[in-house]
């Protein structure tokens, strides 16, 4: 088996981003790996999610053991985005392998990338007086505040 520093080097440097910024790893390690090494977008991103199963638990542990995670809203993403992946799978499955099926997950990925910038984006830069107030609601012991995303949509 053949092990590429450079992968293992940006691997790092992704690894590195994600603990300081809290972005999602497969925003930034699918790309990379994509634009970076060419690898096929399929093998990227299969590889990439069999990566995480490795790295989000120790992730989740240390956030556990610092009594920063709202288990009710936890559930509340699972309950949304558990399935989806499943079904995102599926489509991927049934792409198949063929070139243009790769051009088209290369497509899905880059809008996915430039929706996900512009709502960050939108959320960063709307701080001033007149931005749309949070909403907030209640999740057990915690609230959370929700921005309003419908500039980050205009924007794309």
């Amino acid at each position: 088996m053949h092990i590429d520093p450079y992968i293992v080097v940006g691997s790092a440097i992704v690894g590195f981003l994600v603990g300081l910024t809290g972005a999602g790893g497969g925003a930034l390690m699918t790309p990379m790996l994509i634009l970076l090494f060419g690898i096929k977008p399929s093998t990227a991103i299969s590889s990439d999610l069999v990566a995480a199963v490795f790295m989000r638990p120790i992730g989740a542990a240390v956030h556990i053991s610092k009594k920063t995670v709202n288990f009710s809203l936890v559930g509340w993403m699972v309950l949304g985005s558990v399935p989806m992946a499943f079904v995102g799978s599926y489509i991927l499955h049934l792409m198949g392998h063929a070139k243009t099926s790769q051009t088209n997950i290369e497509k899905a990925l880059g809008i996915a990338l430039l929706v996900g910038a512009a709502a960050w984006w939108s959320a960063s830069s709307s701080t001033d007086a007149t931005a749309t107030p949070a909403r907030a609601w209640s999740t057990g012991s915690r609230s959370v505040r929700c921005r309003p995303c419908s500039s980050a949509w205009s924007a794309v």
